[in-house]
């Protein structure tokens, strides 16, 4: 008998055991989307390496030479995982160990300087005159897809957002665009071998909720275009969706249609944020618009000086410095 509870005992020390009750623990806080995304990091990487190790055994020289191993030859084709996705396997690796930590009043490691350090991809930022070839174009041509579309070049929105949005949530009468829900593909765990299913998910933060105050210029369009509030903008249907891959391909149509060169949908939000900052306007506005949590999150990710700001700041600098009389 003594052997038998001492076994009980350690398999409570044991990291897979903090995992599950984790997993549970969170279950009624976080979306459905997230949970499946945390459940499958815990499968799919923490189990295999830490699952029957105990909690005070797990120390920085492990986790570092963890990382390593999922740079080099993580994934299903043991090609290596992206720096992004490493550093998110080791953020749940945290949040467990810290869980641990509650549980047992053992403290836990530093994961300072242990995240992998990431590279941020340029992002291309439609010109000015890009944009306003663009605008043109889709007011000309006007669909559901090009209303869309639209509505995220003046906006600012995700893809997701469009994807998700209801007549209803546009409000003439108030002059505001509601954002409260967004369209997405997310990983399940169907019986029926199903991997993937496409759903309509609250936001990931009470940030993301937002409403928009609507520019004049679209009162009228968008009052002509109506239809009912369930309707939604992308299909004309109350019970139909169109997925964002869709939505990705028609708008590379579109830019073919309109001879801008070829760059990714998300890109009208990151053109929406920085030409708002080349205008001078309120950065903290902008967030909010954007639904951000911070002002720094603005800065760090949305905002690209073009190459026409910084011609015109370095001509502006050398005219101020070096060639004024003083």
């Amino acid at each position: 008998m003594k052997s038998n509870s001492k076994s009980v005992n350690l398999n409570k020390n044991l990291f897979k055991h903090f995992a599950s009750k984790w997993l549970k623990e969170i279950t009624s806080e976080i979306k459905s989307s997230s949970l499946v995304k945390y459940t499958n990091v815990v499968e799919l990487y923490l189990l295999p390496r830490f699952g029957r190790t105990r909690i005070n055994q797990i120390d920085r020289s492990r986790v570092n030479d963890f990382s390593q191993s999922l740079l080099t030859n993580g994934g299903m084709k043991k090609q290596g995982l992206m720096p992004a996705t490493v550093n998110s396997v080791l953020t749940v690796l945290k949040r467990i160990l810290d869980y641990a930590s509650q549980e047992t009043g053992c403290p836990t490691i530093n994961f300072r300087k242990l995240r992998v350090g990431v590279k941020k991809p340029a992002i291309a930022v439609l010109t000015r005159s890009e944009q306003k070839k663009l605008w043109r174009y889709l007011r000309a041509h006007l669909s559901p897809c090009n209303l869309g579309i639209l509505l995220c070049l003046t906006y600012g929105l995700r893809i997701g957002e469009i994807c998700a949005l209801r007549w209803g949530d546009i409000q003439l009468n108030e002059g505001v665009l509601s954002i409260n829900r967004a369209l997405g593909r997310h990983q399940t765990f169907a019986k029926n071998g199903t991997k993937t299913k496409l759903m309509v998910t609250s936001l990931k933060s009470a940030y993301s909720e937002r409403s928009i105050p609507l520019a004049p210029c679209d009162f009228e369009l968008l009052e002509r275009q109506r239809l009912q509030d369930n309707i939604y903008i992308l299909t004309g249907c109350s019970d139909k969706l169109m997925e964002p891959r869709t939505l990705r391909n028609h708008f590379k149509k579109t830019l073919r249609a309109c001879n801008i060169r070829a760059i990714n949908f998300h890109a009208l939000r990151h053109s929406f944020a920085t030409r708002w900052i080349e205008l001078g306007y309120d950065v903290k506005t902008l967030s909010e618009i954007l639904g951000h949590s911070s002002v720094n999150v603005t800065l760090n990710y949305y905002v690209h000086p073009s190459i026409e700001s910084k011609r015109q700041s370095i001509s502006n600098f050398s005219r101020n410095v070096f060639l004024t009389s003083n």
